[in-house]
């Protein structure tokens, strides 16, 4: 699974996911303070889930599960 953690999520947080999981950081990529768009596009251009504690992104009419990762 390809995943991309959130800004405000602490590193090793990706040893959680495993050797197993494809996991990049917001952090690492240089997508710090990125407006929730240009996250929403790297991730879909990766075709990579957000892990995230911003629950802006919980809205699922502006955000519709059927259409990211």
């Amino acid at each position: 699974m390809k995943l991309k953690l959130d800004e405000h999520l602490p590193a090793d947080v990706a040893d959680v996911f495993g050797p197993e999981h494809d996991v990049h950081s917001v952090s690492a990529e240089g997508l710090n303070g990125a407006s929730d768009q240009r996250l929403l596009d790297a991730c879909q251009a990766e075709g990579r889930a957000l892990i995230t504690l911003d629950t802006d992104f919980a809205n699922i009419l502006v955000y519709p599960p059927e259409h990211h990762a």
